[in-house]
């Protein structure tokens, strides 16, 4: 553990360094405020014809999307042509992303300790770097948050399909997939419910 301390140190120092140089917007992709890029939903940009079809499959239903890009899409499809995958399923900035300018963090200066916390989705090196960035306990968990599976069902229908990689799970006819992305190239489109399928 000893050796593991200066790099555990190093890590929460940068994480409370990016939630104290929030002045100047910085910390926002493309220095873009989130009242600002919420207010600007992107414009999906084409990709060449090549590359629409990997398109196709994806939701066109109104679902806002935050791309890994930092701009908002109003569906997966959108983002898809606009040659992205999506963060989260919400305008930017991702709900419990903690952006560089975490009002709440200004003037707080919280302890250089690893003890992680998870925040809907979202892993803190802690409590007290979580709670300035508008997090209450209730919200949160200990420990880090679970990584998503690495090995989903494979499906012949989803071999030419782009799938973002977002762990929202559902559960179809008893199986778990990462998204309802994959549960629908794999033939579940109605059959799903929100979360992964219970243990047996």
């Amino acid at each position: 553990m000893a050796c593991r301390l200066p790099y555990l140190l190093l890590l929460a120092s940068l994480f409370l360094a990016g939630c104290l140089a929030g002045k100047s917007g910085a910390g926002y992709a493309g220095g873009v405020q989130p009242a600002e890029a919420a207010a600007q939903p992107a414009q999906p940009t084409h990709l060449p014809d090549t590359d629409i079809s990997r398109c196709k499959h994806m939701p066109k239903r109104s679902l806002p999307v935050c791309g890994q890009n930092g701009q908002s899409y109003g569906s997966l499809y959108e983002a898809c042509l606009g040659g992205t995958t999506p963060r989260c399923r919400s305008q930017c900035p991702c709900p419990g992303t903690p952006p560089a300018s975490c009002p709440g963090c200004k003037n707080v200066v919280c302890p250089a300790i690893y003890d992680p916390v998870c925040c809907n989705g979202r892993t803190f090196p802690n409590s007290c770097l979580a709670a300035c960035c508008g997090y209450d306990a209730a919200e949160c968990t200990p420990g880090a948050c679970p990584s998503p599976p690495t090995n989903p069902p494979s499906c012949p229908g989803c071999k030419d399909i782009l799938c973002p990689a977002i762990y929202d799970p559902v559960c179809c006819n008893g199986i778990t997939f990462s998204n309802s992305c994959l549960a629908s190239c794999c033939g579940y489109d109605s059959a799903c419910t929100p979360g992964a399928c219970p243990s047996p």
